[in-house]
């Protein structure tokens, strides 16, 4: 028996569990059973089969299979994740927002009004006390969260932003920090309020631009705020004493407002 009858050619002129096929050539015998090599259309992949799995059109391209299984898991990944930043990343639906600019002693904010910026932007402040005691952080967070508060019930706000936390080297402003920004998602998220963190470095980036290298990175932010925005921080916020000032009270207005933009152009969706 001439067992090369199976050959395709050119064409591919036989089905499989996995479409069509051509067979390349004739492999041998092995044992009692042929085999052959096929080549399938839709993958271009190369198997070796036994006659049986030509005739009965039972050949499966397990490789193209797998490669298959594999791409799904990445794209239904992929989506669980682009739902994830759709949730955690953007607004939806948003007029008025309130933006952030947290720390315990001295916290700039910038309210965004039908999604413009409003002429209300500015700072609280509360004077971090020489002791160490407990009692003073949770006076200066008490004090943060009421001013937050009555910002949000004056302004009928919507929606959230604050700067995602990361670490600076301080364990001790990393735990501070972390206080504050608790204090603010709770509030939040009993009254339904959406909240978002932005990474500081994407808006940093993004006003910046790459420009003003050679100073640091509050003194590009308030450069940046000059140029962009005709706007003086550091002369509309000296501080009303010489701690506010020491402080520099001005640098976070100045973070919050270019924050502000930075959402508006960015994170709604």
């Amino acid at each position: 028996m001439d067992y090369t009858d199976l050959l395709s050619g050119v064409r591919y002129d036989k089905e499989s569990k996995s479409g069509k096929i051509k067979v390349v050539d004739y492999v041998g015998l092995s044992g009692k059973t042929h085999y052959y090599n096929i080549k399938f259309q839709t993958s271009g992949n190369i198997k070796k089969v036994s006659r049986a799995q030509i005739l009965n059109e039972s050949a499966i391209d397990t490789e193209y299979m797998k490669a298959q299984t594999k791409k799904k898991k990445r794209d239904k990944k992929k989506e669980i994740k682009t739902k994830k930043e759709w949730t955690t990343k953007y607004l939806h639906n948003t007029k008025n927002i309130l933006v952030l600019d947290l720390a315990s002693e001295s916290s700039g904010y910038c309210v965004v009004l039908d999604n413009k910026i409003s002429d209300d932007y500015g700072y609280f402040y509360h004077e971090k006390s020489k002791s160490s005691e407990p009692s003073n952080l949770v006076q200066r967070l008490n004090y943060m969260k009421h001013c937050i508060i009555a910002k949000i019930k004056e302004y009928n706000i919507d929606s959230v932003v604050i700067e995602s936390l990361i670490f600076k080297g301080s364990k001790h402003v990393l735990f501070v920090l972390s206080q504050i920004r608790i204090l603010v998602l709770d509030y939040c998220y009993d009254n339904e309020i959406p909240c978002i963190s932005v990474h500081p470095l994407s808006w940093e980036n993004s006003s910046n631009k790459g420009r003003f290298k050679s100073l640091d990175t509050k003194e590009r932010s308030l450069k940046s705020a000059l140029v962009d925005y005709d706007i003086n921080f550091k002369q509309l916020f000296k501080g009303e004493n010489d701690n506010e000032t020491n402080k520099k009270v001005w640098e976070d207005v100045c973070d919050a407002y270019l924050l502000a933009q930075y959402v508006i152009k960015n994170r709604i969706e």
